[in-house]
């Protein structure tokens, strides 16, 4: 078989937001506007281009906020794999658009509540002597306020060797590479093949299935796991980081020459 390799997007948006509505936001995460569009659409437009898109929404999103008919509306070709039952993390989240994604395709799994900036080029040549990508930041001034809200990566001669969830590695974490929550596989095939391992082995970070301890999975699969830096990282995960965010877009805008 011959023939370029399809790109795949996969975006995970099952979680509800909880801390935004208890901020007194009314409206569910994913919907929430960033540059006048809702967080989802903000998010994706920073993924790699791709040739299929597929996003993850879970039951009471769908029947409580029509959030799959949104999605639609900004993107009608791509497909919506709906996870039923409890939340378990974004691993396991994964699992369930198994069936819509070609497995030989390269997949990048993105979370829709961050935008990141970076050069694509390199990005293209850095997947091809991978097996897993890693996307990563430093440099984050909020690193050092609160570096237990991070996922950290631990690098020897280039190569991600571990990664930590929510667990500092130094005592320096500006110079250090957190986890931006993007990660890249080369197959599909090896994305699922590693999560189904971790559910089986019950591998978690606390009581999650996370794509942070996936990756130490690939890691002891012998999967060469690299880390793509990106050059901005843009976070609104939470409240205070979507205001911080908002204050500076708008001044830049106000300032602009």
């Amino acid at each position: 078989m011959s023939g370029k390799k399809t790109k795949t997007n996969l975006v995970l948006v099952a979680g509800l937001g909880k801390r935004f509505s208890d901020a007194g936001y009314h409206v569910l995460k994913p919907l929430i506007s960033v540059d006048g569009v809702p967080m989802i659409v903000a998010a994706t437009r920073c993924l790699p281009r791709a040739d299929d898109l597929v996003f993850i929404v879970s039951e009471k999103q769908v029947n409580e906020f029509s959030l799959d008919k949104v999605l639609k509306r900004y993107y009608p070709k791509s497909k919506i794999a709906i996870q039923k039952g409890e939340l378990k993390g974004q691993a396991h989240s994964c699992l369930a658009a198994k069936k819509l994604i070609d497995p030989e395709s390269i997949l990048t799994v993105g979370t829709c509540d961050s935008g990141v900036i970076y050069d694509k080029f390199k990005f293209d040549s850095t997947i091809k002597r991978s097996d897993v990508l890693v996307w990563s930041f430093n440099h984050y001034p909020p690193m050092e306020i609160s570096p237990t809200s991070y996922g950290w990566i631990k690098i020897k001669s280039g190569r991600v060797v571990r990664v930590f969830y929510k667990t500092p590695i130094s005592n320096s974490p500006l110079e250090d590479h957190a986890v931006v929550g993007h990660f890249t596989f080369r197959r599909a095939k090896l994305c699922f093949d590693n999560i189904e391992q971790m559910i089986r082995e019950n591998i978690k970070s606390g009581p999650e299935f996370s794509l942070d301890e996936c990756m130490n999975v690939a890691i002891g699969n012998n999967l060469k796991v690299n880390i793509f830096n990106v050059d901005k990282f843009l976070c609104w995960g939470t409240p205070f980081e979507l205001k911080t965010y908002e204050y500076w877009s708008n001044y830049f805008k106000l300032n602009k020459k």
